[in-house]
């Protein structure tokens, strides 16, 4: 959602019985040929600016689950 689009939507709410959260599982693969730039990556999401970005867009901070 953005804020062009915040008034076409609609939102439901889920009982929390009903709402599954999702995980997104991110490792550097041993035969990669770009191992630096994988970890550079990783530490991204872990950074305070990964996490502003993945909260601008729905998601919890990497690690607070």
């Amino acid at each position: 959602m953005t804020p062009e689009t915040a008034e076409q939507l609609k939102v439901i709410e889920i009982e929390a019985e009903y709402n599954v959260a999702a995980s997104y599982p991110a490792a550097v693969l041993n035969s990669s040929q770009n191992k630096g730039e994988a970890l550079k990556f990783i530490d991204y999401l872990y950074s305070e600016a990964g996490g502003k970005i993945l909260a601008k867009y729905g998601f919890i901070k990497v690690g607070s689950d």
